[in-house]
């Protein structure tokens, strides 16, 4: 796992982490690496973990908040199948409870 910072510098000198590139290369082929750039605003934040979690192709729960001080916690998960035309990967996102009962589910 390999991460890029990216941060900005402000007129009174002071530095904001703006967003990251997170790199996720294949143990057994090293050419094989998928990545994408993770924001860090307040809002949609994802930790590094969680994106780890992403490049491997697996879903994470994430809570996000909006500017009146609420929060709603959603699942998201990359489509590899498809980019945004930054370079990024599409980022599907699911509320819980969205006919998924984890509970009633049997894992092998």
């Amino acid at each position: 796992m390999h991460f890029n910072l990216a941060f900005s510098k402000h007129l009174d000198g002071s530095y904001r982490f703006d967003q990251y590139q997170a790199t996720l290369q294949n143990a057994e082929n090293p050419s094989q690496a998928v990545s994408h750039r993770f924001s860090t605003d307040s809002k949609d934040s994802i930790r590094a973990e969680q994106a780890q979690n992403l490049l491997a192709g697996r879903a994470v729960i994430n809570q996000s908040y909006n500017p009146s001080g609420g929060s709603r916690v959603k699942w998201v998960q990359l489509d590899f199948n498809g980019k945004h035309p930054a370079g990024n990967h599409i980022m599907k996102e699911s509320l819980p409870g969205y006919g998924l009962i984890l509970k009633k589910q049997r894992i092998y």
